[in-house]
């Protein structure tokens, strides 16, 4: 029995230092990055016929209708994870990197947009209007311009594709027939229970 012992805890301080030795710095302990924050920025999209598109930041109170667009960023805390026994455990892990590097370790469930303002006769002051946002990317395959919607993007991207500063643009493939001032509100929920809420600036459409 005592044999069986020290061959276990041999092999546990053996597995540290090879750990420790492989990427050549010190044992750490473990940590996590949760979504701590929401915020959005304006984007200005332009389009090249159907086969292809590019977006730029920009500040401003007015824009063309069919250009306005968001970005949704994830701000990240880095906490220290819960410590539990395990011969590979996490905590032995070398911490070879940089706070940014750190990934999420839940994915999205869903994202809802409401308006502010009266949008159209459908959607009205604090009704969901998120089907009108879409995702844009290119079809390099086929030379065009994909719209995909909200749920679409997130439901294909892996929980370790989130991490602290990343971002998510999205396009209004619509235009206000009622108020052309728009604002929303943003409420992005986790699979973990975590939920985030913002508000996008107000913006004139012309």
């Amino acid at each position: 029995m005592i044999k069986k012992l020290l061959l276990i805890l041999t092999g546990y301080y053996v597995l540290i230092f090879v750990s420790a030795c492989t990427c050549n710095c010190e044992p750490t302990e473990n940590f996590n990055a949760i979504v701590s924050e929401i915020n959005t920025s304006m984007l200005i999209y332009s389009f090249q016929a159907d086969t292809s598109f590019n977006f730029t930041p920009i500040e401003t109170d007015s824009m063309k209708y069919d250009s306005y667009g968001i970005n949704l960023n994830f701000i990240g805390t880095i906490v220290k994870a819960e410590p539990s026994f395990s011969l590979v455990n996490t905590a032995y892990a070398c911490k070879c990197y940089i706070d940014d590097d750190y990934f999420f370790h839940d994915s999205v469930s869903s994202v809802t947009i409401t308006t502010i303002n009266d949008f159209d006769e459908q959607h009205l002051s604090g009704e969901d209007v998120t089907g009108y946002f879409v995702y844009v990317d290119n079809d390099y395959t086929n030379n065009k311009v994909r719209k995909n919607t909200v749920a679409y993007f997130y439901s294909n991207q892996p929980s370790h594709s989130y991490y602290p500063g990343y971002y998510f643009p999205l396009y209004l493939n619509a235009r206000p027939t009622l108020n052309p001032n728009i604002q929303f509100d943003i409420k992005v929920r986790f699979k973990n229970g975590n939920e985030q809420q913002t508000r996008t600036k107000s913006v004139y459409l012309y």
